[in-house]
């Protein structure tokens, strides 16, 4: 998870196996990513989330710094 710690603070795009979330790189820990700002991102329009989303990192297909 080091090389995640170092995006803290940044905007990132999550590509997991069945979305795409877009949000601030908040917190890397051993197993999890938590995103805070977060908007599910789809092919007809994003929808905005409320608070911080926790992604497993077993979900986690790539990780893109925008």
């Amino acid at each position: 998870m080091r090389e995640y710690r170092r995006h803290l603070g940044r905007r990132v795009l999550l590509h997991l196996a069945s979305a795409t979330l877009d949000g601030v790189l908040v917190r890397a820990d051993r197993d999890t990513l938590t995103l805070n700002q977060a908007r599910m991102l789809s092919a007809l329009e994003p929808s905005d989330m409320d608070g911080e989303i926790v992604v497993g990192r077993v979900n986690l297909v790539w990780m893109q710094v925008v």
